[in-house]
């Protein structure tokens, strides 16, 4: 089985005003729940009978209100854009795609008692996306190995140190701000433990695919990058800081292969381009012989290596910060910057950072012919007795 070419987005919340849809059947909602402000507000939820069934369904919020412009409103969350027009988020869906996208919308809103046109989904208003990438790594590799050069790396001081989370023994990362995530984690340790809970299957961290069933992949070599824009402000400040600045950014803006790249890019840049810190097994010979055939001059490699044996036991982040409760000027961190390399990876010898990028760059297929180096063993029993890091 060929996995689809993986592009655009995961999970998206639309926005419809009184003038784009109308409700069908209200009887499939909920009962009403009174506003403070005034109006009322009603939900719909796939069912647990659903969720048993496997039926992938939006999260309907439907709200009237007393006065305004647009009396009513409803907001359609789909938690897996894949999960739901190709029955699984381990496959990623295409920039074109998306008029099939919201044609499936349409169908599946009509059975849930709502009329809503394809135009008027493409158009809708967007007030929380996930952008998202699967990447198979290398042979060799493992996601373990590439979060551990990336947690050497972080070099961006942009979000508090305090807020930057290594879950579960190292499995996953997350970072987040208040209305902004990002996550890197394992994606088949995700699908192992969605098969074994059938709650997960619907969480959007999981994948209901059958595991043994056409997909020939080790475990640890699918690596994840999500980054989660969870309001309409972070949504227009991100678009902002990759040079898209949309006033009123609708659903054609955003799924785009270029927007989900440079979004993804954007916080790859956060890691620099590593260390040598990044390669724990280097001795210092190896170190200055990396400097020196690198063409550092004698005085700045042994400097570079001095920051390489801090790295090795505080983080970037942590030496910056460790710098500015004693005075130290931002001068001087950006001189350090300079004398860091780039990680190398246990095996093979390649950037992470830049390998990362570089996979973000061609948004290549990913396709489960790869076949695993031999003596791997199957996803299901590597991952049996873990628990999520992303529940």
């Amino acid at each position: 089985m060929s996995l689809r070419k993986g592009r655009v987005i995961d999970t998206v919340v639309l926005t419809l005003t009184s003038s784009d849809f109308t409700i069908t059947d209200a009887a499939k909602f909920g009962p009403p729940r009174t506003l403070s402000y005034g109006g009322e507000q009603r939900i719909q939820n796939a069912t647990p009978q659903e969720k048993r069934e496997g039926v992938t369904k939006p999260a309907l919020t439907w709200t009237k209100r007393p006065f305004g412009s647009s009396s009513e409103r409803l907001r359609i969350e789909v938690s897996s854009i894949p999960k739901m027009f190709l029955g699984s988020n381990l496959l990623e869906v295409e920039e074109s795609d998306l008029p099939a996208v919201v044609e499936k919308w349409s169908q599946v809103l009509a059975e849930m008692g709502v009329a809503a046109s394809p135009e008027a989904l493409r158009t809708a208003k967007i007030s929380k996306i996930h952008f998202s990438k699967n990447i198979l790594l290398p042979a060799g590799m493992t996601v373990s190995s590439v979060l551990g050069t990336l947690r050497r790396g972080l070099t961006s001081a942009r979000r508090d140190v305090r807020q930057t989370e290594w879950e579960n023994e190292g499995e996953g990362f997350r970072r987040h701000a208040r209305d902004r995530e990002v996550l890197f984690y394992d994606k088949l340790s995700e699908m192992a433990k969605a098969r074994s809970r059938l709650r997960r299957s619907h969480n959007p961290l999981s994948c209901g695919l059958p595991l043994n069933e056409g997909l020939n992949l080790p475990a640890g070599s699918v690596f994840r990058i999500e980054v989660r824009l969870n309001t309409r402000r972070a949504v227009k400040s991100a678009l902002r800081q990759v040079g898209r600045p949309f006033q009123d950014p609708r659903l054609t803006d955003v799924f785009s292969e270029e927007v989900s790249k440079a979004i993804l890019l954007y916080e790859l840049r956060q890691f620099g381009d590593g260390s040598l810190a990044a390669l724990p097994d280097a001795t210092p010979e190896r170190m200055l012989h990396e400097l020196l055939s690198g063409g550092m001059k004698p005085n700045l490699a042994f400097k570079a290596m001095g920051v390489a044996w801090l790295e090795s036991s505080i983080t970037p982040l942590g030496l910056r910060r460790l710098l500015r409760e004693h005075g130290v000027p931002d001068a001087f961190w950006y001189e350090l910057k300079r004398l860091r390399r780039p990680p190398l990876s246990r095996t093979g010898g390649e950037n992470v950072v830049e390998m990362l990028r570089r996979r973000v760059e061609e948004f290549q297929p990913f396709r489960s012919e790869s076949s695993p180096p031999g003596g791997v063993q199957p996803v299901e029993e590597y991952y049996s007795g873990t628990s999520s890091a992303f529940s």
